[in-house]
């Protein structure tokens, strides 16, 4: 017995359905992989960047800590003013007191480093990541750089990227749907 009415359909509009269907899951599917794996990359890149300038930064800040000389500490700091990713940046001694800070409009809340690695908790993609490096002198840990950089440049990226690969991704679909279509009339109509 068949089903009345528009719940009737022919076995050429099933396989059309399921044809396009399973071109739809695997196109959704391939688009997505991609996006991510270019946010994933983005997002490397950012981090490894920050973590050279803290190293950098690391380096020529432990005679400024030993010798309590906070300003040479933000002459360091001063070197990440020209990178508009990041937003905070500062050298920390060994209790992990702030002792220098990039001043930024966004630095007047930067107190302790417990507050610049919890701007950087949580999400898919966290609105920050934060690198703190420790600062090395005489073979002992004198204090830390902390750079928080924001992640805007990624999320803008992968939004830019998933909108292209959603045009794509429809523009694929509809051409898999006439072939299918067209296939599928190939091989069911000498059976039909």
């Amino acid at each position: 017995m068949k089903a009345p009415g528009p719940f009737r359909r022919s076995l050429r509009a099933r396989l059309v359905g399921f044809a396009f269907a399973t071109s739809s899951i695997a196109v959704v599917v391939a688009c997505g992989a991609i996006v991510m794996l270019s946010a994933i990359g983005r997002w490397d890149d950012l981090e490894r960047g920050i973590a050279a300038r803290a190293a950098t930064i690391a380096q020529v800040s432990d005679l400024a800590l030993v010798f309590d000389l906070p300003d040479e500490a933000v002459a360091a700091l001063e070197t990440a003013a020209g990178d508009p990713s990041i937003v905070h940046a500062a050298v920390f001694d060994e209790s992990g007191e702030l002792f220098a800070r990039l001043e930024s409009d966004h630095s007047s809340a930067l107190e302790t480093l417990d507050f610049m690695r919890a701007k950087s908790a949580g999400g898919l993609l966290p609105p920050f990541v934060t690198v703190v490096e420790p600062i090395v002198s005489g073979g002992e840990e004198v204090g830390s750089v902390a750079i928080v950089a924001s992640t805007e440049t990624v999320r803008r990226a992968a939004v830019r990227e998933a909108r292209v690969a959603l045009t794509i991704a429809v523009g694929v679909l509809l051409c898999a749907a006439f072939i299918a279509y067209g296939l599928q009339r190939s091989v069911s109509d000498p059976i039909l």
